[in-house]
């Protein structure tokens, strides 16, 4: 099943990345800001534990049922029916937050209720900048100052930050600046590059794409070598990862570069498996789907950065991308 009714295409630009398809131009600016942050429910109902069948309806602002909402808890995503309804059972004593969540609006966090839920959820609209890492984390960056002036300005309520950059590095200790822009009020995602990693295979050849003139890990055409989107070990490499993040605070996770090369001599490549663009597209869609399996219960989104070709092209443009067979993992 699709997790949305639309695919948005995420683009990176050197000042602003729209990370929906919507325009909040002319509305109020100060309702777009406090709209990107998670809504935390807490009603007198609230019990010390969830009881042993948790049950509710999810809804629009308008009553309306919203069907496939994801339900997360405790690890596990549930998907609510035609009506809007979900029922999940728990283990006694189970008390950590239940999260709503649903693309397009805004994500709703529960603590444990003794009573059926009804959870109604707002539209959400998120407008984002990309901050590359050391900037993000100082303050007093003179382009950090300017972004932050830009978000009480603008219609702006959301930073993608570099977890895993195009070199292939892995920034740690965001949790304490990603509380911080929480506290502001902002939409926080994880920009992960999935294959593109000049770091990891040349530290661990076994997740690398492998040249077969060499036997080392293979280059394209600027030198960059990328893991190997057939290798199991390579998902769980990346996966891990985007564990972290979610871990460390963000709301969403944005796979860049989730993809085969397209620069270089891929002739020269010793594929681990037949390279076709079913097995492509299938390598591509497993990492996707194990990520969903991974994070999806956790309460992330999750999202996937892909060519605009993908949207007509019937074929997989030897990448890997195929809409429909990655769409029923993702978010956006």
């Amino acid at each position: 099943m699709k997790q949305s009714k639309h695919l948005v295409l995420n683009t990176i630009a050197l000042v602003f990345l729209t990370i929906t398809s919507q325009n909040v131009f002319g509305q109020n600016l100060d309702s777009a800001f406090d709209n990107a942050v998670p809504v935390f429910v807490d009603s007198a109902e609230t019990a010390s534990n969830w009881p042993l069948t948790v049950r509710g309806v999810v809804v629009n602002t308008k009553g309306n049922a919203i069907r496939e909402t994801s339900i997360a808890f405790a690890g596990r995503e549930y998907r609510t029916n035609a009506a809007g309804e979900f029922s999940f059972e728990t283990s006694p004593g189970e008390a950590g937050p239940l999260i709503v969540k649903k693309p397009g609006f805004r994500k709703v966090i529960l603590k444990p209720q003794s009573r059926d839920l009804t959870v109604v959820l707002e539209p959400q609209v998120i407008n984002g900048v990309y901050v590359q890492t050391g900037i993000f984390k100082n303050k007093n960056h003179p382009t950090m100052q300017n972004i932050m002036s830009l978000m009480k300005a603008t219609e702006l309520n959301a930073m993608v930050i570099d977890l895993k950059d195009d070199v292939g590095r892995v920034s740690e200790g965001l949790k304490p600046y990603v509380a911080e822009m929480h506290a502001k009020g902002l939409y926080m995602i994880a920009r992960i590059v999935t294959f593109k990693d000049n770091i990891g295979p040349r530290k661990d050849p076994s997740l690398a794409i492998m040249d077969k003139n060499t036997g080392k890990p293979w280059e394209d055409s600027h030198g960059v070598t990328y893991l190997n989107p057939f290798n199991p070990k390579a998902h769980q490499y990346v996966i891990n990862i985007a564990k972290r993040a979610v871990e460390a605070g963000f709301d969403e996770i944005e796979f860049d570069y989730v993809r085969f090369p397209t620069d270089g001599n891929r002739g020269s490549v010793q594929w681990s498996s037949e390279f076709t663009a079913d097995s492509r597209t299938l390598a591509i869609a497993t990492l996707l789907k194990e990520a969903r399996r991974t994070l999806g219960g956790m309460g992330a989104f999750i999202a996937a950065d892909v060519f605009g070709d993908t949207a007509y092209v019937k074929t997989d443009s030897g990448i890997g991308q195929r809409i429909e067979d990655i769409t029923p993992y993702l978010d956006y």
